[in-house]
Protein backbone atom coordinates (compact mmCIF):
# COMPACT_ATOMS: atom_id res chain seq x y z
CA UNK A 1 0.00 0.00 0.00
CA UNK A 2 1.10 3.33 -0.77
CA UNK A 3 2.23 5.14 2.94
CA UNK A 4 2.32 8.85 1.53
CA UNK A 5 -0.16 11.44 2.10
CA UNK A 6 -0.86 13.66 -0.51
CA UNK A 7 0.14 17.43 -0.40
CA UNK A 8 -3.81 17.88 -1.17
CA UNK A 9 -4.80 15.97 1.76
CA UNK A 10 -2.61 17.59 3.91
CA UNK A 11 -3.82 21.14 2.90
CA UNK A 12 -7.60 19.89 2.73
CA UNK A 13 -6.73 18.96 6.44
CA UNK A 14 -5.38 21.82 7.53
CA UNK A 15 -7.37 24.40 6.00
CA UNK A 16 -10.74 22.77 7.53
CA UNK A 17 -12.79 24.61 10.31
CA UNK A 18 -9.25 26.72 11.55
CA UNK A 19 -10.70 27.82 14.60
CA UNK A 20 -10.43 24.42 15.93
CA UNK A 21 -7.43 22.53 16.03
CA UNK A 22 -6.54 21.96 12.54
CA UNK A 23 -9.86 19.56 11.58
CA UNK A 24 -13.65 19.58 12.39
CA UNK A 25 -14.68 15.83 12.62
CA UNK A 26 -18.50 17.26 11.41
CA UNK A 27 -16.58 19.10 8.32
CA UNK A 28 -15.09 15.33 7.76
CA UNK A 29 -18.55 13.70 8.46
CA UNK A 30 -16.91 11.10 10.54
CA UNK A 31 -19.80 8.71 11.68
CA UNK A 32 -19.75 6.62 15.07
CA UNK A 33 -21.51 3.87 14.49
CA UNK A 34 -21.52 1.04 17.69
CA UNK A 35 -18.44 2.39 18.62
CA UNK A 36 -16.32 3.01 15.14
CA UNK A 37 -15.20 5.59 13.08
CA UNK A 38 -14.90 6.06 9.62
CA UNK A 39 -14.39 8.58 7.12
CA UNK A 40 -16.98 9.34 4.38
CA UNK A 41 -15.29 8.12 0.92
CA UNK A 42 -18.03 10.45 -0.89
CA UNK A 43 -17.71 13.62 1.72
CA UNK A 44 -13.53 13.36 1.84
CA UNK A 45 -12.81 13.05 -2.29
CA UNK A 46 -15.39 16.31 -2.37
CA UNK A 47 -12.86 17.88 -0.35
CA UNK A 48 -9.65 16.75 -2.27
CA UNK A 49 -9.17 13.86 -0.79
CA UNK A 50 -7.73 11.12 -2.77
CA UNK A 51 -8.84 7.11 -2.23
CA UNK A 52 -5.48 6.27 -1.16
CA UNK A 53 -5.78 8.80 1.56
CA UNK A 54 -9.13 8.04 2.80
CA UNK A 55 -8.47 4.23 2.98
CA UNK A 56 -5.02 5.68 5.24
CA UNK A 57 -7.30 7.91 7.20
CA UNK A 58 -9.97 4.78 8.17
CA UNK A 59 -6.61 2.98 9.15
CA UNK A 60 -5.55 5.27 11.51
CA UNK A 61 -9.37 5.68 13.06
CA UNK A 62 -9.63 1.44 13.07
CA UNK A 63 -6.38 2.17 15.25
CA UNK A 64 -7.87 4.24 17.60
CA UNK A 65 -6.94 8.05 16.67
CA UNK A 66 -9.65 10.34 16.56
CA UNK A 67 -10.61 13.26 13.67
CA UNK A 68 -8.76 15.91 15.58
CA UNK A 69 -5.49 13.41 15.26
CA UNK A 70 -5.55 13.19 11.89
CA UNK A 71 -2.65 16.45 10.49
CA UNK A 72 -0.35 14.97 12.80
CA UNK A 73 -0.90 11.63 12.49
CA UNK A 74 -0.02 12.49 8.88
CA UNK A 75 2.70 14.70 9.34
CA UNK A 76 4.33 11.95 11.10
CA UNK A 77 3.31 9.16 8.83
CA UNK A 78 5.49 11.33 6.73
CA UNK A 79 8.21 11.82 8.65
CA UNK A 80 8.78 8.51 10.40
CA UNK A 81 6.89 5.75 8.19
CA UNK A 82 3.41 4.79 7.96
CA UNK A 83 5.23 1.27 9.70
CA UNK A 84 5.76 3.49 13.04
CA UNK A 85 2.41 4.21 12.85
CA UNK A 86 0.84 1.84 15.46
CA UNK A 87 -2.14 1.27 17.11
CA UNK A 88 -0.10 1.26 20.79
CA UNK A 89 1.39 4.54 19.73
CA UNK A 90 -2.06 6.13 19.17
CA UNK A 91 -3.13 5.53 22.13
CA UNK A 92 0.13 6.18 24.63
CA UNK A 93 0.64 9.27 22.83
CA UNK A 94 -2.68 10.58 22.29
CA UNK A 95 -1.61 12.19 19.11
CA UNK A 96 -3.98 15.08 18.62
CA UNK A 97 -4.14 18.78 17.94
CA UNK A 98 -6.37 19.22 20.77
CA UNK A 99 -3.71 18.01 23.13
CA UNK A 100 -0.47 18.65 21.24
CA UNK A 101 1.19 19.23 24.18
CA UNK A 102 0.73 15.14 25.20
CA UNK A 103 3.29 14.14 21.38
CA UNK A 104 6.65 14.98 21.16
CA UNK A 105 8.33 13.84 18.05
CA UNK A 106 11.73 13.86 20.50
CA UNK A 107 11.06 11.03 22.11
CA UNK A 108 10.46 8.41 18.98
CA UNK A 109 14.17 8.36 17.89
CA UNK A 110 14.87 5.11 16.81
CA UNK A 111 18.62 5.41 18.36
CA UNK A 112 16.96 5.73 21.80
CA UNK A 113 16.26 2.74 24.00
CA UNK A 114 13.92 2.71 27.33
CA UNK A 115 17.19 4.34 29.69
CA UNK A 116 17.94 6.79 27.05
CA UNK A 117 14.64 8.40 26.76
CA UNK A 118 13.90 8.58 30.22
CA UNK A 119 17.55 10.10 30.25
CA UNK A 120 16.70 13.16 27.54
CA UNK A 121 13.33 13.61 29.52
CA UNK A 122 15.30 14.55 32.47
CA UNK A 123 17.62 16.20 30.15
CA UNK A 124 14.79 18.16 28.66
CA UNK A 125 13.42 19.53 32.08
CA UNK A 126 16.18 20.39 33.53
CA UNK A 127 16.14 21.91 37.23
CA UNK A 128 12.39 20.77 37.61
CA UNK A 129 13.51 17.45 36.29
CA UNK A 130 15.72 16.62 39.17
CA UNK A 131 12.48 18.32 41.45
CA UNK A 132 10.49 15.78 39.32
CA UNK A 133 12.80 12.53 39.38
CA UNK A 134 10.64 10.50 42.49
CA UNK A 135 7.82 11.06 39.84
CA UNK A 136 8.92 9.74 36.87
CA UNK A 137 11.73 6.63 38.09
CA UNK A 138 8.13 5.40 40.02
CA UNK A 139 6.43 5.88 36.43
CA UNK A 140 9.28 4.44 34.58
CA UNK A 141 9.93 1.72 37.16
CA UNK A 142 6.15 0.41 36.70
CA UNK A 143 5.89 0.61 32.92
CA UNK A 144 3.65 3.28 33.25
CA UNK A 145 5.53 6.57 31.92
CA UNK A 146 4.49 8.30 28.83
CA UNK A 147 7.58 10.98 28.54
CA UNK A 148 6.17 13.47 26.33
CA UNK A 149 3.01 13.48 29.18
CA UNK A 150 5.15 13.92 31.83
CA UNK A 151 6.98 16.68 30.35
CA UNK A 152 3.65 17.94 30.14
CA UNK A 153 2.72 17.91 33.96
CA UNK A 154 6.14 19.45 35.00
CA UNK A 155 6.27 21.97 32.98
CA UNK A 156 3.18 23.31 33.56
CA UNK A 157 3.29 22.63 37.08
CA UNK A 158 7.05 22.61 37.83
CA UNK A 159 8.74 19.90 39.29
CA UNK A 160 7.88 20.16 43.20
CA UNK A 161 4.05 19.63 42.29
CA UNK A 162 4.96 17.23 39.95
CA UNK A 163 6.34 15.30 43.28
CA UNK A 164 3.67 15.60 45.22
CA UNK A 165 1.26 14.74 42.90
CA UNK A 166 3.67 11.48 41.86
CA UNK A 167 3.65 10.80 45.59
CA UNK A 168 -0.44 10.82 45.82
CA UNK A 169 -0.17 8.60 42.77
CA UNK A 170 2.26 6.33 44.24
CA UNK A 171 0.43 5.63 47.41
CA UNK A 172 -2.73 4.72 45.88
CA UNK A 173 -0.33 2.23 43.34
CA UNK A 174 1.17 0.56 46.35
CA UNK A 175 -2.08 0.33 48.41
CA UNK A 176 -4.03 -3.08 48.68
CA UNK A 177 -7.28 -3.91 47.85
CA UNK A 178 -8.18 -1.74 44.93
CA UNK A 179 -11.94 -2.71 43.34
CA UNK A 180 -10.31 -2.01 40.16
CA UNK A 181 -8.45 -4.58 37.95
CA UNK A 182 -4.85 -4.38 37.41
CA UNK A 183 -4.83 -3.10 34.10
CA UNK A 184 -7.85 -0.40 35.30
CA UNK A 185 -5.52 0.91 37.70
CA UNK A 186 -2.57 1.35 35.40
CA UNK A 187 -5.31 3.18 32.83
CA UNK A 188 -6.27 5.13 35.38
CA UNK A 189 -2.87 6.22 36.56
CA UNK A 190 -2.07 6.81 32.76
CA UNK A 191 -5.29 9.20 32.22
CA UNK A 192 -4.51 11.37 35.51
CA UNK A 193 -0.84 12.06 34.33
CA UNK A 194 -2.64 13.27 30.38
CA UNK A 195 -5.13 15.44 32.44
CA UNK A 196 -2.63 16.87 34.80
CA UNK A 197 -0.49 17.69 31.72
CA UNK A 198 -2.83 19.00 29.36
CA UNK A 199 -6.52 19.77 31.25
CA UNK A 200 -8.11 20.17 27.85
CA UNK A 201 -7.73 16.22 27.24
CA UNK A 202 -11.25 15.36 29.54
CA UNK A 203 -13.69 14.12 27.50
CA UNK A 204 -17.76 13.68 27.93
CA UNK A 205 -17.07 10.65 26.00
CA UNK A 206 -20.71 10.68 24.44
CA UNK A 207 -22.08 11.32 27.64
CA UNK A 208 -24.45 14.46 28.46
CA UNK A 209 -21.77 15.57 31.28
CA UNK A 210 -20.95 19.03 29.73
CA UNK A 211 -21.62 20.78 32.64
CA UNK A 212 -19.29 18.44 34.96
CA UNK A 213 -16.56 18.34 32.30
CA UNK A 214 -16.47 22.29 32.54
CA UNK A 215 -16.18 22.34 36.11
CA UNK A 216 -13.81 19.40 35.73
CA UNK A 217 -11.41 21.29 33.73
CA UNK A 218 -11.81 24.23 36.10
CA UNK A 219 -11.01 21.85 39.39
CA UNK A 220 -7.64 20.68 37.16
CA UNK A 221 -6.61 24.02 36.16
CA UNK A 222 -7.01 25.38 40.01
CA UNK A 223 -6.40 22.66 42.30
CA UNK A 224 -4.88 19.75 40.77
CA UNK A 225 -3.60 18.30 43.59
CA UNK A 226 -7.85 18.21 44.93
CA UNK A 227 -7.91 16.96 41.38
CA UNK A 228 -6.27 13.92 42.11
CA UNK A 229 -6.83 13.22 45.63
CA UNK A 230 -10.83 13.46 44.00
CA UNK A 231 -10.23 10.60 41.51
CA UNK A 232 -8.59 8.45 43.13
CA UNK A 233 -11.19 8.19 45.86
CA UNK A 234 -14.28 8.39 44.17
CA UNK A 235 -12.84 5.85 41.49
CA UNK A 236 -12.66 3.24 44.51
CA UNK A 237 -16.43 3.67 45.26
CA UNK A 238 -15.67 6.22 48.21
CA UNK A 239 -16.68 9.47 49.34
CA UNK A 240 -14.51 12.74 48.98
CA UNK A 241 -13.81 15.57 50.77
CA UNK A 242 -13.78 18.80 48.30
CA UNK A 243 -11.47 21.60 48.20
CA UNK A 244 -14.39 23.81 49.51
CA UNK A 245 -15.44 21.37 52.21
CA UNK A 246 -18.10 19.33 51.08
CA UNK A 247 -18.52 15.66 50.98
CA UNK A 248 -18.93 14.60 47.39
CA UNK A 249 -20.31 10.81 47.18
CA UNK A 250 -19.36 8.53 44.45
CA UNK A 251 -21.63 7.59 41.86
CA UNK A 252 -20.86 4.75 40.44
CA UNK A 253 -23.08 3.66 37.51
CA UNK A 254 -20.54 4.10 35.55
CA UNK A 255 -19.22 0.41 36.61
CA UNK A 256 -22.88 -0.89 35.09
CA UNK A 257 -23.63 -2.53 32.13
CA UNK A 258 -24.85 0.04 29.37
CA UNK A 259 -28.35 0.11 28.78
CA UNK A 260 -29.83 -1.01 25.33
CA UNK A 261 -32.31 1.42 23.22
CA UNK A 262 -34.01 1.09 20.16
CA UNK A 263 -35.05 -1.68 17.83
CA UNK A 264 -31.35 -2.22 17.07
CA UNK A 265 -30.41 -1.96 20.85
CA UNK A 266 -27.93 0.41 20.24
CA UNK A 267 -26.12 0.76 23.63
CA UNK A 268 -25.62 3.56 25.62
CA UNK A 269 -21.61 3.30 25.95
CA UNK A 270 -18.84 4.85 27.64
CA UNK A 271 -15.66 6.34 25.81
CA UNK A 272 -14.58 8.43 29.09
CA UNK A 273 -11.21 7.91 30.87
CA UNK A 274 -11.62 6.28 34.34
CA UNK A 275 -11.15 9.78 36.53
CA UNK A 276 -13.76 11.01 34.21
CA UNK A 277 -16.25 8.58 35.06
CA UNK A 278 -15.77 8.52 38.82
CA UNK A 279 -15.85 12.20 38.45
CA UNK A 280 -18.19 13.25 35.95
CA UNK A 281 -20.92 10.77 37.57
CA UNK A 282 -20.27 12.14 41.07
CA UNK A 283 -20.46 15.64 39.79
CA UNK A 284 -23.72 15.18 38.03
CA UNK A 285 -25.32 13.85 41.77
CA UNK A 286 -24.46 16.92 43.44
CA UNK A 287 -25.42 19.38 41.08
CA UNK A 288 -28.82 17.81 40.09
CA UNK A 289 -31.88 18.61 42.99
CA UNK A 290 -34.50 16.20 42.29
CA UNK A 291 -33.10 13.98 40.22
CA UNK A 292 -29.66 11.25 39.76
CA UNK A 293 -27.50 10.93 37.44
CA UNK A 294 -27.08 7.37 35.63
CA UNK A 295 -24.30 7.28 33.12
CA UNK A 296 -24.90 3.69 31.98
CA UNK A 297 -28.64 4.72 30.68
CA UNK A 298 -26.90 8.31 29.59
CA UNK A 299 -27.49 7.61 25.24
CA UNK A 300 -27.44 10.40 23.03
CA UNK A 301 -27.86 13.02 26.43
CA UNK A 302 -31.13 11.89 27.10
CA UNK A 303 -30.63 12.21 30.64
CA UNK A 304 -31.35 15.46 32.87
CA UNK A 305 -28.86 17.83 32.86
CA UNK A 306 -28.19 20.89 35.80
CA UNK A 307 -29.69 24.28 35.20
CA UNK A 308 -27.39 26.95 35.95
CA UNK A 309 -28.32 27.88 39.18
CA UNK A 310 -27.67 24.04 39.67
CA UNK A 311 -24.06 24.72 37.94
CA UNK A 312 -23.18 27.75 40.46
CA UNK A 313 -24.50 25.36 43.23
CA UNK A 314 -22.11 22.62 42.10
CA UNK A 315 -19.17 24.58 41.97
CA UNK A 316 -19.99 26.34 45.18
CA UNK A 317 -19.74 22.29 46.83
CA UNK A 318 -16.63 22.37 44.74
CA UNK A 319 -14.30 25.03 45.56
CA UNK A 320 -16.20 26.28 48.55
CA UNK A 321 -18.35 29.55 49.36
CA UNK A 322 -16.55 32.12 46.75
CA UNK A 323 -19.48 34.22 45.61
CA UNK A 324 -20.52 31.95 42.63
CA UNK A 325 -23.26 34.13 40.38
CA UNK A 326 -25.32 32.55 37.55
CA UNK A 327 -26.36 35.13 35.31
CA UNK A 328 -29.21 34.04 33.25
CA UNK A 329 -30.94 37.33 32.35
CA UNK A 330 -28.08 40.17 31.35
CA UNK A 331 -27.22 40.83 28.34
CA UNK A 332 -24.67 39.49 26.18
CA UNK A 333 -22.05 42.34 26.52
CA UNK A 334 -22.06 42.24 30.39
CA UNK A 335 -21.88 38.53 30.39
CA UNK A 336 -18.78 39.13 28.31
CA UNK A 337 -17.48 41.58 30.72
CA UNK A 338 -18.14 39.23 33.44
CA UNK A 339 -16.29 36.73 32.04
CA UNK A 340 -13.57 39.19 31.47
CA UNK A 341 -13.23 39.90 35.01
CA UNK A 342 -12.79 36.21 36.09
CA UNK A 343 -10.44 36.16 33.28
CA UNK A 344 -8.15 38.61 34.75
CA UNK A 345 -8.24 37.10 38.12
CA UNK A 346 -6.59 34.35 37.08
CA UNK A 347 -10.23 32.18 37.14
CA UNK A 348 -11.51 30.10 34.56
CA UNK A 349 -15.38 30.35 34.17
CA UNK A 350 -18.11 28.32 33.16
CA UNK A 351 -20.56 29.17 30.49
CA UNK A 352 -23.68 27.96 28.78
CA UNK A 353 -24.57 28.38 25.18
CA UNK A 354 -27.82 27.07 24.11
CA UNK A 355 -28.10 22.98 25.38
CA UNK A 356 -24.17 23.01 26.00
CA UNK A 357 -21.78 24.14 28.98
CA UNK A 358 -18.13 24.64 28.54
CA UNK A 359 -15.23 26.50 30.14
CA UNK A 360 -14.17 29.76 28.70
CA UNK A 361 -10.13 30.15 29.38
CA UNK A 362 -8.83 32.85 27.46
CA UNK A 363 -9.52 36.24 25.21
CA UNK A 364 -7.34 36.81 22.41
CA UNK A 365 -6.96 41.14 22.30
CA UNK A 366 -4.20 40.61 19.94
CA UNK A 367 -6.12 40.89 16.59
CA UNK A 368 -8.61 43.59 14.76
CA UNK A 369 -11.46 41.75 16.48
CA UNK A 370 -10.96 40.40 20.30
CA UNK A 371 -11.44 36.48 20.28
CA UNK A 372 -12.77 34.16 23.02
CA UNK A 373 -11.02 31.14 23.63
CA UNK A 374 -12.80 28.29 25.76
CA UNK A 375 -12.65 24.57 25.86
CA UNK A 376 -15.56 21.67 25.45
CA UNK A 377 -14.61 18.26 25.30
CA UNK A 378 -11.29 17.74 24.53
CA UNK A 379 -10.65 20.69 22.30
CA UNK A 380 -10.25 24.13 22.28
CA UNK A 381 -11.75 26.69 20.31
CA UNK A 382 -12.05 30.28 19.38
CA UNK A 383 -14.46 32.58 18.55
CA UNK A 384 -15.37 35.91 17.19
CA UNK A 385 -16.42 37.57 20.82
CA UNK A 386 -19.40 39.88 19.27
CA UNK A 387 -20.46 36.51 18.12
CA UNK A 388 -20.07 34.81 21.47
CA UNK A 389 -21.86 37.81 23.14
CA UNK A 390 -24.67 36.78 21.32
CA UNK A 391 -24.65 33.21 21.24
CA UNK A 392 -23.82 32.87 25.12
CA UNK A 393 -27.07 31.82 27.19
CA UNK A 394 -25.89 32.07 30.42
CA UNK A 395 -22.75 32.33 32.84
CA UNK A 396 -21.87 31.17 36.42
CA UNK A 397 -18.81 34.02 37.18
CA UNK A 398 -17.28 34.57 40.98
CA UNK A 399 -19.34 37.97 42.44
CA UNK A 400 -16.18 39.56 44.31
CA UNK A 401 -16.27 42.31 46.58
CA UNK A 402 -16.24 45.71 45.02
CA UNK A 403 -16.68 46.35 40.85
CA UNK A 404 -16.66 43.36 39.14
CA UNK A 405 -14.79 45.06 35.71
CA UNK A 406 -11.66 44.32 35.51
CA UNK A 407 -10.17 44.73 32.09
CA UNK A 408 -7.57 42.05 30.23
CA UNK A 409 -4.80 44.29 28.58
CA UNK A 410 -5.04 45.01 25.04
CA UNK A 411 -3.07 43.97 21.72
CA UNK A 412 -2.22 40.50 23.51
CA UNK A 413 -3.38 37.02 23.92
CA UNK A 414 -4.68 36.12 27.70
CA UNK A 415 -4.67 32.58 29.00
CA UNK A 416 -5.44 30.83 32.33
CA UNK A 417 -3.92 27.71 31.05
CA UNK A 418 -2.45 25.79 28.60
CA UNK A 419 -2.44 27.22 25.11
CA UNK A 420 -3.31 25.11 23.18
CA UNK A 421 -3.70 26.50 19.69
CA UNK A 422 0.12 27.78 20.72
CA UNK A 423 1.20 24.38 21.50
CA UNK A 424 0.10 23.19 18.14
CA UNK A 425 1.90 25.96 16.43
CA UNK A 426 4.88 24.94 18.28
CA UNK A 427 4.70 21.06 17.32
CA UNK A 428 4.04 22.24 13.83
CA UNK A 429 7.21 23.98 13.60
CA UNK A 430 9.17 21.27 15.92
CA UNK A 431 7.88 18.71 12.80
CA UNK A 432 9.00 20.85 10.17
CA UNK A 433 12.50 21.34 11.56
CA UNK A 434 12.83 17.69 11.92
CA UNK A 435 11.05 16.80 8.27
CA UNK A 436 13.81 19.57 7.09
CA UNK A 437 16.74 17.89 9.11
CA UNK A 438 15.72 15.01 6.95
Amino acid sequence: MNTDFSAAALQTLRTLDTDKNGVSPHELKVMDTDGDQRVSLAEAQARGLAPQDVRLINKALEKGASAPMLPILMDTAQVFGWEEISAELINDAAIGFSASTQFNPHYFSRELDAAGKVSLLKERLGEQGIQAEPLIDFLASNDLLHHSQVESLVKRLGGEQAAQLGAQIQDYWQAPNSRLSADERKALIKDLIKELGAPVTVTQGGKGTCAACAVQMKLLIENPGAYTRMALKLVEGQAVQSPGGDTIEPNDTWRLPGVKYGENHRTAGDHRSLSSKALQNALMNEALTWSSYESNADYDNNEDAPSIGQQAKLLTKVFGEQGFDADYWGTGSSKLSALEDDLARGRAAVANFKGHAILVVGIDKSGANDRVLFWSDDAQYQMDARQFAKDVVSIVTVDDRGRDNRKLPEGERHMVSTDVHQQAQDLKNTMQAIRDRR
